[in-house]
């Protein structure tokens, strides 16, 4: 029997890392912002590229998909107020980077940026988009969480399409995935290494034009079907 995915992550412990991979247009940060909309975190700062481009889009009627909920802000706004910002319990933020999504650089600095406040902060999960995009910049605040949120009493969530794009040093203390359908082998692969045989037999099996189905997988607690809507 198929479990909700927001019970399911609200259960990863403090340390947690946990990946959410699938082919493109599927559902998977939709999945993230359902699950965050039923209680899978407590406070939470979501690092979005396209804040911007989703919320114009979405007011024109001409995207479907809903923006991530809270109040937005950009990196230099979060270092300046974090208290105001992510004190209240169940807070929700959503930053903004000012660098490009073409600007690996820029986005890496600020998703260190971002990443250092809330380290300081504490107990605030975050939620990096489109990881790809920056991760490969942002090495140093990557396993800074990565090895040792738990320190800080944080969780990372890393959402992105392919689990060979996720930084290495994040990907190496992957203790979660959770897999939407996703059929390049290469990825099967690398999920097959990290997650074992049962996880990709069970994602290969999954219906690769429906997204409301994932597979999950965490280390020690073995595989689970999860509803994602």
């Amino acid at each position: 029997m198929a479990v909700m995915l927001a019970a399911w992550l609200s259960a990863l412990p403090a340390g947690s890392v946990c990946a959410t991979l699938g082919n493109p247009q599927l559902g998977k940060s939709w999945a993230m912002k359902t699950a965050a909309q039923s209680g899978a975190f407590g406070r939470l700062a979501v690092f979005e590229p396209y804040a911007k481009r989703d919320r114009k889009l979405y007011r024109a009627g001409l995207s479907p998909a809903a923006p991530w909920v809270g109040v937005y802000c950009s990196p230099r706004d979060l270092a300046k107020y974090p208290r105001e910002l992510l004190s209240p319990p169940g807070a929700r933020v959503v930053v903004v980077p000012e660098s490009e999504t073409d600007d690996p650089v820029g986005l890496g600095r600020e998703f260190s940026r971002v990443a250092s406040v809330l380290w300081a902060t504490g107990g605030v999960d975050l939620l990096g988009e489109e990881v790809g995009l920056y991760g490969r910049e942002a090495e140093r605040a990557m396993m800074r969480l990565a090895s040792g949120g738990g320190h800080a009493l944080m969780r990372l969530f890393l959402v992105c399409q392919s689990l060979g794009r996720i930084q290495k040093d994040a990907r190496r203390h992957l203790n979660s995935v959770v897999s939407l359908p996703t059929g390049e082998p290469e990825d099967l692969e690398s999920l097959r290494q990290r997650c074992g045989p049962e996880f990709v037999q069970r994602v290969a099996a999954l219906d690769p034009e429906d997204g409301s189905h994932a597979v999950a997988w965490r280390v020690g607690r073995g595989v689970a079907e999860v509803q994602t809507r």
